[in-house]
């Protein structure tokens, strides 16, 4: 009698250890737009704000567009891909001491799928693992050192392959994610089938004993790609209290 109490009573701790994993869903960015005409037309006024700064042209010598766009510059002088902040930001405390995955694809004469292009604010570049299937397993992993007044309170994940609508409708998506907070499982990430920035709220997290905080993403199921089965992810940004 007392083994059947002791089996029930596992079976119960057990159920209500898998209630607490948590199963979290994104809010969607307007951002961003891979309309092609709308790259084409921002990625000019970035050029053309950059060349400005090229010539060191005066302020009092600039046409009334050039001064436009001197009124708008941060979002001009970083161009249609960038996923950062336009000014002060919980990054300017903090950000990841280093990035690491468990497999990343081959790279090519003139590309890299490195887990450091994740997090480089650039929607051109991205982190493909290097698997032969979907890569189902993989990890990509993300280490800060964060002082007791800071915490993480939400990430960003850009899914896919964003420099384009092409490449992101032939590669591989992910479609859920589990998250590891310093190798404990913290819970589920069910991202949608969108190209569309998604944030993702985690609450309040600070670093261990050591001022430690590891995050570790593992793909369990994805979106599969019209042409490949690389699974791919754009970016992947922070951001949190206490920085000011």
């Amino acid at each position: 009698m007392k083994k059947i109490i002791f089996i029930l009573i596992t079976i119960i701790n057990s159920s209500i250890a898998v209630g607490q994993i948590r199963q979290l869903e994104p809010s969607i960015f307007n951002y961003p737009d891979l309309d092609p005409d709308t790259l084409s037309k921002y990625q000019a006024l970035s050029d053309e704000y950059n060349q400005i700064l090229l010539d060191e042209i005066p302020y009092h010598s600039l046409t009334s567009r050039q001064k436009t766009l001197f009124e708008n510059e941060l979002l001009h002088s970083e161009g249609p891909y960038f996923t950062g902040e336009l000014g002060c930001s919980w990054y300017c405390a903090v950000g990841p001491l280093s990035v690491t995955s468990t497999s990343q694809l081959d790279s090519t004469q003139i590309i890299n799928y490195k887990p450091e292009n994740a997090h480089d604010f650039d929607l051109r570049t991205a982190w493909v693992e290097g698997r032969e299937d979907f890569g189902i397993g993989e990890k990509i992993e993300f280490e800060f050192k964060l002082s007791s007044h800071l915490k993480l309170t939400h990430i960003d994940i850009f899914n896919g392959y964003s420099k384009n609508e092409k490449a992101w409708k032939e590669n591989s998506r992910v479609k859920v994610f589990s998250l590891y907070i310093n190798d404990n499982l913290f819970g589920y990430l069910n991202l949608e089938d969108t190209f569309k920035g998604q944030r993702f709220d985690l609450g309040s997290l600070g670093g261990d004993e050591n001022e430690k905080l590891v995050l570790t993403l593992r793909i369990i199921e994805v979106y599969k790609g019209e042409k490949y089965m690389d699974t791919v992810i754009s970016e992947i940004n922070f951001d949190g209290t206490g920085d000011h």
